[in-house]
């Protein structure tokens, strides 16, 4: 767990590195307030997730876990996991804000 929190962190770092593209070729829009909360919130949780592996606090890893999944969700659910009219807009879609 204490390598997979660090794992973590240093995936946050990895996306936001200048010229990624999302996988329609569109840019990943690293200025957007959105996708720098979300990426704060990752590294965020990263860190709280090692401290508690670090203490071996198994139960407090499912409070972890929870905020981890929130943190995910502030950029999946706005440029990744898009719905139009209740389906999968599909990877066109991704690394738009939703309408």
């Amino acid at each position: 767990m204490e390598n997979a929190s660090i794992a973590l962190a240093e995936a946050a770092n990895l996306v936001a590195l200048p010229g990624r593209n999302c996988a329609n070729g569109k840019p990943v829009p690293l200025n957007d307030p959105t996708f720098q909360k979300g990426l704060a919130a990752l590294r965020e949780v990263s860190m709280v997730a090692y401290k508690t592996a670090m203490e071996k606090k198994q139960d407090a890893m499912l409070d972890v876990a929870d905020k981890l999944t929130q943190a995910c969700a502030t950029c999946h659910d706005v440029y990744r996991d898009i719905q139009v009219d209740g389906k999968p807009a599909g990877i066109e879609a991704r690394c738009n804000p939703k309408p």
